[in-house]
Parts: C-alpha cells; sequence; structure tokens
C-alpha cells in the first residue's frame, strides 16, 4: 500500500510539473531588451532557464509588452521572423536553436514499435544471410 501511495504521489508531482509551463503567465513590458537581458528577467522572475549559443541572439533588440502570455506566446512573437527555433520541456527549460528545431519529447508510441516493422527487418537480415550463403556455395 505504501508504494502505491508513493507511485500516486511521484505521478501526480510529473504531471502538475509537466503543467507547470502554460499556468505562467507573463506579464510586462520588455522595451530595448537583448536577448540575455530578457532571459535574465525570465529566469529570476518566472523559473525558466535559458539554453542557447550567444552568437545566435546577439543581434537581437527585443521591445514586446506583453499581458498575460505564455512564455510559447512570448518566444513566437519574438522570433517569428528570425530562423530562431525554440522548445520547451516539462522543467521549465527553454533551448533556443539557430535554423534546427529541437524537439524535447519523444514522439507518441515510440515504444510501441509495430511488430510487423520488426518483423521485416528481421526479415530482411536473415534473407541477406542466405543470399550470402547462395553466393559462397556458386563461386
Amino acid at each position: 500500500m505504501r508504494y502505491l501511495c508513493l507511485f500516486f504521489f511521484i505521478s501526480l508531482l510529473a504531471f502538475s510539473k509537466a503543467d507547470a509551463q502554460d499556468k505562467k503567465l507573463i506579464t510586462g513590458s520588455f522595451q530595448s531588451y537583448s536577448f540575455k537581458e530578457l532571459a535574465h528577467e525570465l529566469e529570476t522572475n518566472y523559473g525558466y532557464h535559458f539554453f542557447y549559443d550567444p552568437s545566435d541572439v546577439d543581434s537581437l533588440s527585443i521591445s514586446i509588452k506583453v499581458n498575460n502570455s505564455t512564455i510559447q506566446q512570448l518566444l513566437d512573437q519574438i522570433f517569428e521572423h528570425e530562423g530562431i527555433f525554440y522548445a520547451v520541456d516539462s522543467s521549465l527549460r527553454v533551448f533556443i536553436t539557430k535554423n534546427r528545431a529541437i524537439q524535447t519529447t519523444l514522439p507518441k508510441n515510440f515504444f510501441n514499435a509495430d511488430k510487423t516493422d520488426i518483423n521485416s527487418i528481421t526479415d530482411i537480415i536473415n534473407n541477406e544471410e542466405t543470399v550470402k550463403e547462395k553466393l559462397k556455395v556458386s563461386a
């Protein structure tokens, strides 16, 4: 029973943390901010932690006013025409990349691979070995 309660508590904590990024609403006027200044402000006041290459964002000058916006809405506005991508994970880590988007979660059904795909690969491997054996015999 103790393990069941512990499992329930951990599950509840994980789900509430994953939902936390959607509940953090940002309000503020960020005028003539560098990206470094904006990231510091969001880390200090909202608990996010940013990971980025400074050379990717050093040319950005940010002037934006937001009211009850999510981190996604804010970053969408900032990076709209910049060729810069972001991803936010359930631990409030924000990953900023240039020219390539990253994914912080695995695709749905990642661990439920279709068994026919595995069987097809096994068949191909077995057929390849059979072909190699026939080539050796005929040579």
